[in-house]
């Protein structure tokens, strides 16, 4: 669930903040004003909802660390205080150092979906497939499972 959808976000402080339906925002315990106390808060807020919209990850532990995910597994991160930045894939051999440490914790709070073996592509083609009213989908279904069926099998 992206920020954006949320209605409720907790701080690290343990304050509350909620998002009504209207787009207003509420913060703990405010009467009309943010108090010095509630500043942090109200900045960690807006913080984490940008960082939801630009789709970064700000690393817990050090929090001028930010880290994009890409679709082949790796990570960019980036050092907001300076601009530097490093990319790392899952396989690499083990880094050391802040950036690595970002990075590593991203992909722990982001783990892989196992992506299914073509065995159980074609058991779930064939329970599609395998309705006693034939279509036409469920036809395409069926030939799709017989043509990995012959990929694997070295016949094509």
């Amino acid at each position: 669930m992206t920020m954006q959808e949320q209605s409720r976000y907790e701080t690290r402080s343990g304050r509350v903040v909620k998002v009504q339906e209207n787009g207003g925002i509420v913060f703990d315990h405010v009467n009309g004003y943010i108090t010095p106390e509630m500043v942090p808060d109200a900045e960690e807020f807006f913080e984490a909802r940008k960082d939801d919209e630009l789709g970064r990850w700000r690393w817990p532990e050090d929090r001028k660390f930010v880290v994009y995910g890409r679709d082949d597994g790796g990570a960019r991160v980036v050092d907001e205080t300076t601009g530097d930045n490093w990319f790392y894939r899952r396989e690499d051999a083990v880094h050391v150092g802040d950036p690595y440490f970002a990075a590593s914790a991203f992909w722990e709070a982001h783990p892989v979906e196992p992506k299914p073996t073509a065995a159980e592509i074609v058991e779930l083609l064939r329970a599609w497939s395998d309705d006693p009213r034939p279509t036409r989908e469920r036809l395409i279904l069926g030939h799709a499972a017989n043509t990995i069926e012959d990929l694997r099998r070295g016949r094509r």
